[in-house]
C-alpha cells in the first residue's frame, strides 16, 4: 500500500496547487455538520433507547452500555485476531482497553469499498461520505454527483491510496476491510496515521442475509439502528419468501460457476455465499457438497471433467458479452454444454457509463433481488413477471 508519507510536511499538505492536483479545492477540510453532544452527562441514563440484535451475521456482535456500544469483530480476515471497538456518545467519558474508540454519531466518514455505499444511502447518511476509494468502481449516481460537486473525494486504493488527502479529511470513521496481507492491506497505513479505522468484514460471511445484516454494523456509528432494522427486516422477509418457492421443485438444474484466470479456475466452495444463493434458487450446484468456505482453485481440466454437461453456467468473466467473447478467451470453453446451448448468465446487466458494476455495490444490500434473478433463470415459471435486475444471458 505504500508508506504513510507524513514527512512531506504541512506546507506541502496545505498548498493550493497540491489540492488542485488531487481534485480538492480551497473549501477543504470540509465543513462538518454540527453534532449534538451530551452537555450534562448522567452515568445512569441510557443514551441508546433503540438497540439492534444480530441474527445472521457471524463476524460481529454488539452490546450496549448506557453511553457507549461495545462492538466485537470476530476473525476480521483469515487468521485475524478479534477486534473490540468502543462507540462512545459525544460528550461522554471515554472508556479504555479497546482496539479503537469512536465518537458517535459520526459526522464525516470515508468508505474504501463500494459494498458499503448502498447501505449508507439506505441509512440516509450518504452526505457524510467525504471520501471513497476509486470513482470508476462507483455505480451510485448520487455519489458521482457529490464527487462532481467537490463534496466527496476519490482517494484511490491500495498502492494508489492518496494518503495525504485522506489525512487532511480527518474523518470520524474510515470504513475499510482487512485481508491480512501486508503487501496489499491498507490497514497498517491507516493505523500509522492514527486514523479511526473500522473493519467491515461482511465479505467473510457465508450467507447472503448475513452479509446484508452488516447494515446494522454501519448503523451503529450513526445511531441509526431503527432504520437498519426496518430495512433488514424487509429484505429478510422477501428473501425467505423467495427461498420458499424453490423448496419443493422437482427438478434442480445442474449449475457450474466461476471461470479460468491465468491457468486457475476459481470455483466457489460448497459453504460459500454464491453456493448458498444457488441452493436457495433451486439449483443443483456441482460443488455443493464441498465443505470449503472459500473459493476452490482448480485446473481447467478438473472443471471440464465435472461441469462439461452442466445445464447452466453463472458468474463467468463479467467482461464477456457474447459467445464469441467467451471463445476468444479460450476456445476450450466450446466443450461445455452451457456454452453450446447459450445458457450462460453473467451479473453484468447494471453497468455505469464509467464501468462500475452495480452487482458489487447494491447487490450486497439486495440479496432478494439476486435470488429472484437466479430463480427466474432456473425456474422461470415460479416468477413469471420478474425481469432480471443484475443478470443477463450471454448473447450469440
Amino acid at each position: 500500500m505504500g508508506k504513510f508519507r507524513l514527512g512531506l510536511g504541512l506546507l506541502f499538505l496545505f498548498s493550493v496547487p497540491w489540492l488542485t492536483a488531487y481534485g480538492l479545492n480551497k473549501s477543504l477540510p470540509p465543513k462538518f455538520e454540527s453534532r449534538e453532544c451530551i452537555r450534562n452527562f448522567d452515568s445512569q441514563k441510557d443514551y441508546f433507547p433503540v438497540k439492534t440484535q444480530v441474527k445472521h451475521a457471524q463476524r460481529f456482535t454488539v452490546t450496549y452500555h448506557k453511553y457507549y456500544k461495545l462492538v466485537t469483530i470476530n476473525s476480521p480476515w483469515k487468521g485475524g485476531k478479534q477486534l473490540r471497538y468502543a462507540l462512545v456518545m459525544c460528550g461522554a467519558p471515554v472508556p479504555s482497553g479497546y482496539d479503537q474508540v469512536f465518537t458517535i454519531p459520526a459526522r464525516s466518514i470515508v468508505a474504501l469499498s463500494t459494498t458499503y455505499l448502498t447501505h449508507l444511502e439506505n441509512l440516509g447518511v450518504v452526505d457524510k461520505i467525504k471520501g471513497i476509494g476509486l470513482a470508476h468502481y462507483v455505480y451510485s449516481q448520487r455519489i458521482h454527483n457529490q464527487i462532481a460537486a467537490g463534496k466527496t473525494i476519490a482517494l484511490g486504493q491500495g498502492s494508489t491510496l492518496n494518503q495525504e488527502a485522506l489525512f487532511l479529511l480527518k474523518p470520524d470513521v474510515v470504513f475499510t476491510y482487512g485481508t491480512g496481507n501486508p503487501n496489499t492491506d491498507v490497514l497498517p497505513v491507516l493505523r500509522k496515521g492514527n486514523l479511526p479505522v473500522a473493519i467491515v468484514a461482511e465479505y467473510r460471511e457465508p450467507s447472503p442475509l448475513a452479509r446484508t445484516e452488516w447494515i446494522k454494523f454501519l448503523a451503529l456509528f450513526f445511531n441509526a439502528e431503527e432504520k437498519a432494522d426496518r430495512y433488514f427486516h424487509q429484505v429478510e422477509k422477501r428473501y425467505q419468501q423467495l427461498k420458499q418457492l424453490t423448496q419443493n421443485v422437482k427438478k434442480r438444474p445442474t449449475v457450474m460457476a466461476g471461470f479460468s484466470y491465468q491457468g486457475v479456475w476459481y470455483v466457489p466452495g460448497g459453504k460459500t455465499y454464491p453456493a448458498q444463493l444457488l441452493a436457495d434458487a433451486g439449483a443443483n450446484y456441482l460443488w455443493a457438497n464441498d465443505a470449503s468456505k472459500e473459493s476452490l482453485q482448480l485446473s481447467f481440466e478438473d472443471v471440464l471433467l465435472k461441469g462439461q454437461q452442466a445445464e447452466y453456467w453463472v458468474n463467468g468473466d463479467q467482461t464477456w458479452r457474447t459467445v464469441k467473447d467467451i471463445l476468444k478467451t479460450d476456445d476450450r470453453y466450446s466443450q461445455f454444454r452451457a456454452v453450446q446451448n447459450r445458457n450462460v448468465y453473467l451479473a453484468n446487466k447494471r453497468l455505469h457509463e464509467k464501468g462500475a458494476n452495480d452487482f458489487w455495490e447494491s447487490g450486497v444490500a439486495n440479496p432478494h433481488l439476486i435470488l429472484a434473478d437466479l430463480i427466474k433463470i432456473f425456474h422461470p415459471q415460479l416468477l413469471p413477471d420478474h425481469e432480471l435486475v443484475y443478470y443477463q444471458k450471454i448473447q450469440p
